[in-house]
Protein backbone atom coordinates (compact mmCIF):
# COMPACT_ATOMS: atom_id res chain seq x y z
CA UNK A 1 0.00 0.00 0.00
CA UNK A 2 2.68 1.87 1.10
CA UNK A 3 4.19 1.80 -2.51
CA UNK A 4 1.10 2.69 -4.43
CA UNK A 5 0.81 5.54 -2.32
CA UNK A 6 -2.74 4.49 -0.85
CA UNK A 7 -4.03 6.90 1.21
CA UNK A 8 -4.47 4.97 5.26
CA UNK A 9 -6.37 6.96 7.84
CA UNK A 10 -5.58 7.21 11.66
CA UNK A 11 -9.22 5.46 11.99
CA UNK A 12 -7.87 2.50 9.69
CA UNK A 13 -4.86 1.86 11.56
CA UNK A 14 -6.92 2.53 14.83
CA UNK A 15 -8.96 -0.07 13.65
CA UNK A 16 -6.53 -2.95 12.79
CA UNK A 17 -5.29 -1.83 16.54
CA UNK A 18 -8.33 -2.60 18.04
CA UNK A 19 -8.55 -6.09 15.95
CA UNK A 20 -5.88 -6.79 17.91
CA UNK A 21 -6.72 -6.05 20.93
CA UNK A 22 -9.90 -8.40 20.87
CA UNK A 23 -8.22 -11.62 19.87
CA UNK A 24 -5.73 -10.96 23.10
CA UNK A 25 -2.77 -9.71 20.55
CA UNK A 26 -1.41 -6.19 22.31
CA UNK A 27 2.10 -6.70 20.65
CA UNK A 28 0.67 -6.48 17.24
CA UNK A 29 -1.47 -3.79 18.15
CA UNK A 30 1.84 -1.83 19.51
CA UNK A 31 3.39 -3.30 16.00
CA UNK A 32 0.86 -1.47 13.92
CA UNK A 33 0.83 1.64 16.38
CA UNK A 34 4.44 1.69 15.53
CA UNK A 35 4.08 1.31 11.64
CA UNK A 36 1.86 4.52 11.23
CA UNK A 37 4.40 6.95 10.70
CA UNK A 38 5.79 4.88 7.68
CA UNK A 39 2.52 6.60 6.40
CA UNK A 40 3.01 9.94 6.97
CA UNK A 41 0.27 9.22 9.55
CA UNK A 42 0.33 11.08 12.75
CA UNK A 43 0.31 9.64 15.93
CA UNK A 44 -2.75 11.70 18.01
CA UNK A 45 -4.05 11.75 21.07
CA UNK A 46 -6.96 9.28 19.80
CA UNK A 47 -3.83 7.00 18.75
CA UNK A 48 -2.09 6.79 21.90
CA UNK A 49 -5.42 6.19 24.50
CA UNK A 50 -6.31 3.82 21.97
CA UNK A 51 -3.41 1.58 22.52
CA UNK A 52 -2.68 2.43 25.84
CA UNK A 53 -6.54 0.88 26.58
CA UNK A 54 -5.75 -2.29 25.11
CA UNK A 55 -2.55 -2.38 26.58
CA UNK A 56 -3.76 -2.03 30.38
CA UNK A 57 -7.17 -4.44 28.86
CA UNK A 58 -4.54 -7.35 28.51
CA UNK A 59 -2.55 -6.59 31.69
CA UNK A 60 0.45 -5.20 29.68
CA UNK A 61 1.10 -2.45 32.39
CA UNK A 62 5.17 -2.21 31.85
CA UNK A 63 4.37 -1.02 28.03
CA UNK A 64 1.10 0.46 29.05
CA UNK A 65 3.31 2.95 31.46
CA UNK A 66 5.86 3.81 28.72
CA UNK A 67 2.71 5.03 26.07
CA UNK A 68 1.18 6.50 29.79
CA UNK A 69 4.49 9.42 29.90
CA UNK A 70 4.31 10.01 26.30
CA UNK A 71 0.77 10.76 26.28
CA UNK A 72 0.73 12.68 29.10
CA UNK A 73 3.44 15.08 28.03
CA UNK A 74 1.80 15.56 24.69
CA UNK A 75 -1.67 16.32 26.51
CA UNK A 76 0.18 18.92 28.48
CA UNK A 77 2.22 20.62 25.91
CA UNK A 78 -0.95 20.37 23.54
CA UNK A 79 -2.42 22.72 25.98
CA UNK A 80 -5.17 19.51 27.66
CA UNK A 81 -3.47 19.53 31.15
CA UNK A 82 -7.18 18.48 32.36
CA UNK A 83 -7.31 15.35 29.84
CA UNK A 84 -4.36 14.35 31.38
CA UNK A 85 -5.04 14.64 35.38
CA UNK A 86 -8.45 12.12 33.77
CA UNK A 87 -5.51 10.23 32.71
CA UNK A 88 -3.55 10.27 35.53
CA UNK A 89 -6.82 9.34 37.50
CA UNK A 90 -7.18 6.66 35.40
CA UNK A 91 -4.03 5.12 36.33
CA UNK A 92 -3.60 5.56 39.58
CA UNK A 93 -6.96 3.41 39.80
CA UNK A 94 -5.20 0.76 37.90
CA UNK A 95 -2.74 1.03 40.78
CA UNK A 96 0.28 2.86 39.24
CA UNK A 97 1.70 5.42 41.41
CA UNK A 98 2.44 8.41 39.98
CA UNK A 99 6.19 9.96 40.36
CA UNK A 100 7.93 13.01 40.57
CA UNK A 101 8.02 13.36 36.81
CA UNK A 102 4.46 12.69 36.17
CA UNK A 103 3.73 15.44 38.58
CA UNK A 104 5.95 17.62 37.11
CA UNK A 105 4.76 17.59 33.97
CA UNK A 106 0.91 18.37 34.94
CA UNK A 107 2.16 20.49 37.08
CA UNK A 108 3.84 22.93 34.45
CA UNK A 109 1.03 22.23 32.00
CA UNK A 110 -1.82 23.72 34.46
CA UNK A 111 1.22 27.00 34.84
CA UNK A 112 1.45 27.36 31.07
CA UNK A 113 -3.06 27.01 30.82
CA UNK A 114 -2.92 29.86 33.48
CA UNK A 115 -4.28 27.45 35.80
CA UNK A 116 -3.28 28.02 39.34
CA UNK A 117 -6.29 26.31 40.93
CA UNK A 118 -5.14 23.07 39.86
CA UNK A 119 -1.46 23.58 39.81
CA UNK A 120 -2.01 24.03 43.81
CA UNK A 121 -3.45 21.01 43.83
CA UNK A 122 -1.01 18.99 42.23
CA UNK A 123 1.37 19.98 44.47
CA UNK A 124 -1.13 19.25 47.36
CA UNK A 125 -1.13 15.63 45.77
CA UNK A 126 3.23 16.00 46.29
CA UNK A 127 3.12 16.75 49.31
CA UNK A 128 0.83 14.10 50.23
CA UNK A 129 2.59 11.19 48.85
CA UNK A 130 5.90 12.76 50.52
CA UNK A 131 7.59 14.45 47.21
CA UNK A 132 9.14 18.10 47.07
CA UNK A 133 8.45 20.32 44.20
CA UNK A 134 11.67 22.22 43.34
CA UNK A 135 11.82 26.22 43.21
CA UNK A 136 11.83 25.59 39.57
CA UNK A 137 7.95 24.32 39.41
CA UNK A 138 6.74 26.98 41.39
CA UNK A 139 8.61 29.73 38.99
CA UNK A 140 6.23 28.44 36.05
CA UNK A 141 2.77 29.52 37.99
CA UNK A 142 3.83 32.92 39.13
CA UNK A 143 4.04 34.29 35.56
CA UNK A 144 0.67 33.58 34.77
CA UNK A 145 -1.01 34.54 38.43
CA UNK A 146 0.93 37.36 39.85
CA UNK A 147 -1.98 37.76 42.96
CA UNK A 148 -1.57 34.54 44.15
CA UNK A 149 2.40 34.98 44.19
CA UNK A 150 2.12 35.35 47.92
CA UNK A 151 0.17 32.17 48.82
CA UNK A 152 2.65 30.13 46.92
CA UNK A 153 5.51 32.04 47.77
CA UNK A 154 4.62 31.30 51.68
CA UNK A 155 4.20 27.87 50.38
CA UNK A 156 7.06 27.16 49.12
CA UNK A 157 9.16 29.03 52.59
CA UNK A 158 6.57 26.70 54.55
CA UNK A 159 7.99 23.52 52.91
CA UNK A 160 11.87 24.51 52.94
CA UNK A 161 11.96 25.11 49.42
CA UNK A 162 13.83 28.43 49.04
CA UNK A 163 13.12 30.50 45.92
CA UNK A 164 16.02 31.01 43.45
CA UNK A 165 17.31 34.52 41.82
CA UNK A 166 15.37 33.48 38.52
CA UNK A 167 12.27 33.36 40.24
CA UNK A 168 12.45 36.82 42.33
CA UNK A 169 13.45 38.12 39.08
CA UNK A 170 10.24 36.77 36.89
CA UNK A 171 7.49 37.86 39.66
CA UNK A 172 9.35 41.32 39.69
CA UNK A 173 9.28 41.60 35.91
CA UNK A 174 5.31 40.55 36.34
CA UNK A 175 4.44 42.66 39.28
CA UNK A 176 5.96 46.25 36.88
CA UNK A 177 3.89 44.60 33.56
CA UNK A 178 0.87 44.90 35.72
CA UNK A 179 1.52 48.05 37.17
CA UNK A 180 1.24 46.59 40.49
CA UNK A 181 3.79 48.92 42.26
CA UNK A 182 3.60 47.53 45.88
CA UNK A 183 4.42 43.99 44.91
CA UNK A 184 8.01 44.32 44.67
CA UNK A 185 8.35 46.03 47.83
CA UNK A 186 6.49 42.99 49.25
CA UNK A 187 8.37 40.27 47.21
CA UNK A 188 11.68 41.73 48.90
CA UNK A 189 10.29 41.25 52.28
CA UNK A 190 8.68 37.70 51.66
CA UNK A 191 12.67 36.90 50.32
CA UNK A 192 14.01 38.03 53.24
CA UNK A 193 11.49 36.29 55.49
CA UNK A 194 12.63 32.99 53.45
CA UNK A 195 16.41 33.33 53.64
CA UNK A 196 15.65 32.88 57.50
CA UNK A 197 14.68 29.54 57.32
CA UNK A 198 16.61 26.68 56.84
CA UNK A 199 15.61 24.59 53.95
CA UNK A 200 16.34 21.59 56.01
CA UNK A 201 14.17 22.00 58.55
Amino acid sequence: MKEEKCSVTEDIFLSVCRGYGCVHRPLDAVRVFHKMEDFQCKLTQKSYITILGILVEENRLKIAFGFYYSLMDGLCKGGHSSQAMELLDLMVSKRHKPNNITYSTLLHGFCEEGKLQEALEILDRMKLRGMKPDAGLYGKGYLHRYHKAYQIVDEMVLDGCVPDEGIWSSMVDGFWIHKKVRGPAELLQAELMSEMVDPET
